[in-house]
């Protein structure tokens, strides 16, 4: 049977730190993982900056520590032989990076906002289970204030979006599908080119090429 205490858990960064080891106590102790978060410690003790979740214990008479950055889990394994371990890990994600394609991410608060596309597709493509906040985009748009992510993305032919607020766990599985607006129609007697092609005058001997979409206006 493995003998492992916990010691001390603290939660933050250098100089800002909260003592969160009974939380970590009750949840090893129910076997669930520990997901590294604010939640943690009921309060963000460093605002902005990436936290971490520095766990001091004893395995079986040996001291060891480990620690996750937010966003990440520490995963306790119950012993089903003559030892247990408290390890980084990831559990599974409601993300599903096939067929998906983001086509625009925004993480922000009203007005204060910034592009996190690339980002945030790839985190869907690795199936990372994260949760939103300033640490995945390594910075806060509007200090103080509770930000979202606002994903649209297609996926099986069509557009939709998914709204996630910060601290929640980033999942496109609640997303809304998007209306497709309806094409717009060219002025009658305007043409579009469908493929690239080129003009030649033949008194000048100039050559003009065209790109595919280019307008060409109808002379009757």
């Amino acid at each position: 049977m493995s003998d492992l205490q916990i010691l001390q858990a603290t939660y933050g960064v250098p100089g800002k730190q909260i003592d969160v080891t009974e939380k970590i106590k009750s949840l090893v102790a129910a076997n669930q993982t520990i997901e590294v978060s604010n939640d943690l410690a009921g309060s963000d003790p460093a605002l902005g900056e990436t936290k971490t979740l520095t766990v001091a214990y004893v395995e079986n008479g040996q001291q060891k520590t480990e620690t996750a950055e937010e966003g990440e889990t520490l995963v306790y394994t119950p012993p089903t032989g003559p030892s247990s371990s408290i390890a980084a890990g990831s559990t599974s994600n409601s993300l599903q990076a096939m067929d998906v394609q983001v086509l625009q991410a925004m993480y922000g608060f009203e007005s204060e906002q910034m592009d996190v596309t690339d980002k945030v597709q790839s985190l869907v493509q690795s199936g990372q289970n994260v949760r939103v906040g300033n640490h995945l985009f390594g910075k806060d748009p509007a200090p103080g204030k509770v930000k979202s992510l606002s994903v649209v993305f297609s996926s099986g032919g069509t557009r939709q979006r998914s709204d996630i607020r910060e601290g929640d766990q980033l999942s496109l599985a609640a997303a809304t599908m998007l209306a497709v607006p309806p094409p717009e129609l060219a002025p009658e007697g305007t043409y579009f080119l469908t493929a690239p092609t080129s003009v030649s005058n033949k008194k000048t001997g100039v050559i003009v090429g065209l790109r595919a979409g280019t307008a060409i206006d109808a002379v009757c």
